[in-house]
């Protein structure tokens, strides 16, 4: 057995059902620090605009601890002093790790568990999310200075966990080795969602009448955040120029934009268009399963996009732009659906036009979806914590 350490931000709703797995590994020790609760209590959450309790167990079923936050006035997302965990010091010493996860490097956390791992001689791996070609548009000082910083991180490190293909780019642009780039994919509990479509399947008529949604019409689905990042109004507008009539369009989320979409849907008299607001991890599959279409037409700063993984859990063809960062790994163009230039409206029009009016095409590319995403699961992430080199020849207890 293999004492395995993960540092986070903050209980993420995506990465909790992947401790308990690996918990429940009979090779791995697993403890998880936080570095903050929010997630695990009621809090602001920015991108929704709103406060948010998620309704899905967080800590349970794995061992984890709520490191002291020094900054009275920090948090998430109060820039790099906003996580100030002294305590993380005497933890990492107290339990003499065979290895340390460190997810991301952008707060003052991040890079004391650097530093106290190196100082205690304690093997760490570095788990960011930066997609290379999101990486390339940044400004030249920006990239030098990264070079600097994180390049003394990775000659340390043991390994970077890459969750896909461009972000296994970026580190190979900031010249880590290839021989210490291992893939752990960034995934979601396909498990769960998948028994969640077996359940719901043949009810998509019974759920859509039970969020008021017309039962004869292609639902195209948008969840996550009604941001400027991820470009709802651009769906909005694509969808408006569809000719097809038998179409429906539900935006489930809230966010910054909301009011911005709901008067541009009125304003331009666009029929068919549903605002289901935020909703829980409890009902979110419901939502998933009365759909036909998953749309997520994001700009820079999508790193993933794991709602795009839930959605192909329940067979749906997927529509994403070239800046969703999982388009690489997840999104066959012309298999299981497309992906358009980000902005792009008209392509983005001739896409939906394309899967709206043709069923038999919605489910071969749905049958693709769920053959893609089946191979991208925590199994495959317990896998790379056990393979870890480190992990091979680790001290064992």
């Amino acid at each position: 057995m293999y004492k395995v350490a993960f540092l986070i931000s903050h209980p993420i709703q995506y990465f909790s059902p992947f401790f308990r797995e690996a918990a429940a590994c009979p090779d791995i020790d697993l403890t998880v620090y936080y570095c903050s609760r929010e997630g695990h209590e009621v809090f602001h959450d920015k991108g929704f605009a709103r406060p948010v309790k998620w309704d899905t167990p967080l800590i349970e079923g794995y061992r984890s601890i709520f490191l002291r936050n020094y900054n009275p006035f920090g948090g998430i997302n109060r820039g790099f002093i906003g996580l100030i965990n002294i305590g993380l010091v005497r933890e990492l010493a107290k339990g003499q790790y065979d290895l340390l996860f460190v997810h991301g490097w952008s707060s003052f956390s991040s890079w004391l568990a650097f530093l106290t791992a190196a100082f205690l001689g304690t093997p760490f791996v570095v788990r960011g999310e930066s997609p290379l070609d999101q990486e390339l548009i940044k400004r030249r000082w920006k990239i030098s200075l990264k070079r600097a910083t994180l390049g003394l991180v990775f000659k340390k490190m043991h390994a970077a966990m890459a969750i896909g293909t461009k972000n296994a780019g970026f580190y190979r642009y900031y010249d880590v080795p290839e021989n210490k780039i291992r893939l752990m994919p960034y995934a979601v509990n396909n498990s769960f969602f998948m028994k969640m479509a077996s359940c719901l399947k043949g009810r998509k008529n019974e759920l859509r009448r039970k969020y008021g949604l017309p039962e004869n019409k292609a639902i195209v689905n948008f969840t996550g955040k009604l941001s400027e990042k991820k470009r709802p109004l651009d769906l909005l507008r694509a969808y408006a120029a569809v000719k097809a009539p038998d179409k429906a369009l539900i935006f489930v989320g809230d966010g910054s934009l909301s009011g911005d979409l709901r008067s541009f849907a009125e304003r331009e008299k666009i029929m068919d268009v549903y605002f289901m607001d935020f909703i829980n991890q409890s009902a979110i599959s419901e939502l998933y399963a009365l759909s036909d279409i998953f749309v997520l037409p994001s700009g820079v700063g999508e790193t993933w996009g794991l709602v795009v993984n839930e959605a192909m859990c329940f067979g749906l063809p997927v529509i994403i732009s070239d800046m969703v960062g999982c388009g690489s790994d997840l999104v066959k163009h012309g298999e299981s659906g497309y992906i358009f230039r980000h902005g792009d409206i008209v392509q983005l029009t001739k896409n939906l036009e394309t899967l709206i009016g043709d069923p038999c095409l919605r489910t071969k590319m749905g049958g693709r979806s769920i053959e893609i995403i089946a191979g991208w699961s925590y199994k495959e992430d317990l896998k790379a914590i056990l393979t870890t080199q480190e992990c091979k020849t680790a001290k064992k207890i």
